[in-house]
């Protein structure tokens, strides 16, 4: 029942866009790692890995690596609905000197829904979800700075075949783009083994794609387009003995109030301008002997059109090739009412190095 409940909740915010800019495809907006959710929900600007092409697809180029892979999983919203969950494959290619290549692939299932009739006797069994595949193109710029663009395909069938308000809900599917900068003031060579501090900076538009329609005859909703602009600072000892990053974030929404009657790039400039959707998040790594990680962070939405009012903690380890974390979300003081919080997350990679 609750996942019917859901469901019919997530249905009917997809429906009222006219009156509500909220975005079809929430689940493009669910950070999926546990490195960038321990920070505060930072990654635009933070040191590059992995998982770089969820938050800024120019930082796949500056991954010190040759090649790697990360999975991750996330049970979300455990406290509304059981079987609620963002699966996700991460990975990078160095091609050569100046270029990259990444992959992004997440299912997001939103549990079972069972079907009755009025005996109570099952009809038949629902599992709605949605996917997508990215792939992502970085290069160098010089040795201080990166691009990158990410092409994506996603497939969403949170109710398909089911009838509501007159007309049948269909599969919907979408494309998207995302374009990011990324600058070091330390080479991308050189992070690994460089001693003392350094600056960093990112910027990346997210899910700039076309409108999701479930239905004939309807204008459909938006997805969760975003601007992400974050700076950071690390400091590493001699012997990378201890190492501490720290980072900011801004994450603007890009969607207006009337989004409805825009187009995208209408919209993707009023929403510039609407000032009452905004959150922004700050975390802090510390690396001790290259192996041990401890985080924290606080991530914070305006209350009127945000839940995610969060303290952020996580730890990690990597040894050789391996490297494992994992993070917890837990809600502001004041601000138990939080689907978001009580929300672990693991990530397990491959880093390897020719």
């Amino acid at each position: 029942m609750k996942n019917l409940f859901t469901l019919l909740l997530w249905f009917s915010v997809v429906h009222v866009n006219a009156q509500n800019p909220a975005p079809a495809l929430g689940f493009l907006g669910i950070e999926p790692d546990a490195r960038g959710s321990a920070l505060g929900l930072c990654g635009t600007s933070t040191l590059p890995d992995v998982s770089s092409v969820f938050y800024n697809p120019a930082k796949v180029a500056a991954v010190p690596s040759e090649y790697g892979f990360s999975a991750n999983y996330v049970p979300y919203m455990r406290q509304l609905a059981s079987g609620m969950g963002l699966a996700s494959l991460q990975g990078f290619r160095r091609m050569d000197d100046v270029t990259a290549i990444g992959l992004d692939v997440r299912f997001f299932s939103l549990g079972k829904i069972e079907f009755k009739d009025e005996t109570g006797y099952d009809i038949y069994t629902y599992n709605p979800s949605e996917w997508c595949i990215g792939i992502t193109y970085s290069r160098l710029l010089s040795n201080y700075s990166f691009i990158g663009f990410t092409a994506r395909y996603i497939n969403s069938r949170p109710a398909a075949g089911i009838e509501a308000q007159g007309s049948e809900v269909k599969i919907a599917n979408a494309i998207a783009a995302d374009l990011g900068y990324y600058y070091s003031s330390v080479a991308r060579e050189d992070m690994e083994s460089f001693n003392g501090g350094f600056v960093r900076f990112g910027a990346s538009f997210l899910n700039i794609g076309t409108r999701v329609r479930y239905q004939q005859n309807v204008t459909g909703a938006l997805q969760p387009m975003c601007l992400r602009i974050g700076s950071g600072y690390s400091y590493k000892t001699e012997g990378n003995e201890h190492a501490i990053s720290l980072d900011i974030e801004i994450l603007k929404p890009l969607l207006p109030e009337d989004s409805n009657n825009r187009t995208v790039p209408s919209a993707i400039v009023a929403g510039l301008g609407y000032f009452k959707a905004w959150e922004a998040g700050a975390g802090v790594e510390y690396l001790y002997q290259n192996r041990f990680f401890l985080r924290g962070g606080v991530h914070y939405g305006n209350t009127l059109l945000s839940t995610r009012q969060l303290a952020t903690f996580g730890t990690g380890f990597q040894s050789g090739l391996f490297n494992c974390s994992v993070s917890y979300y837990a809600a502001l003081p004041g601000k138990n009412l939080n689907y978001n919080s009580q929300t672990f997350k693991i990530s397990l990679g491959l880093n390897f190095t020719e």
